[in-house]
């Protein structure tokens, strides 16, 4: 009788099927995972930035004698200057949006503005400076995706 038995030599269609199946499903894990981290980590460093501009901007605040003064000197440059902000803190927004820092009257109160911030995350950022700040309002764009988040406080 005769052996019929043949020695395989590589590798077959079917295990080089499952391999790439197997690496392409780790690789959509990997991405998810590393997207969700980061917005969480751009999430928590905007927070940080606004708590740290409400901070030096109630110390310019008080050292200001009007509202006039206050426009002058309540600008991230001029809080860099004096020492009243983080390194961290800076242009653009960790989202890549453009945060405008300005004043109103009638009380006199800072004003912060962050653009670009995708819309569940200004949810969320809302949510966390609800009871720090006098106001935080979201506004969305028109395709929702994207917001403007307001942050209002004296």
């Amino acid at each position: 009788m005769m052996n019929l038995k043949r020695k395989q030599q590589g590798i077959g269609l079917l295990e080089l099927m499952l391999s790439l199946g197997l690496i392409a499903i780790l690789l959509v894990m990997a991405i998810r995972f590393y997207q969700a981290t980061r917005t969480s980590q751009q999430t928590a460093q905007t927070i940080s930035d606004i708590q740290g501009i409400v901070a030096a901007g109630l110390v310019v605040l008080q050292n200001s004698q009007e509202l006039k003064d206050f426009q002058a000197d309540f600008n991230l440059d001029n809080l860099h200057k004096a020492n009243l902000l983080p390194g961290s803190v800076k242009e653009p927004n960790p989202f890549g949006g453009k945060t405008t820092l300005g004043a109103v009257d009638s009380p006199v109160r800072g004003t912060i503005e962050m653009d670009k911030i995708p819309g569940m995350q200004c949810a969320t950022i809302k949510s966390r400076l609800a009871g720090n700040v006098q106001e935080v309002e979201c506004s969305t764009t028109t395709a929702g995706e994207e917001a403007t988040l307001t942050v209002k406080f004296n």
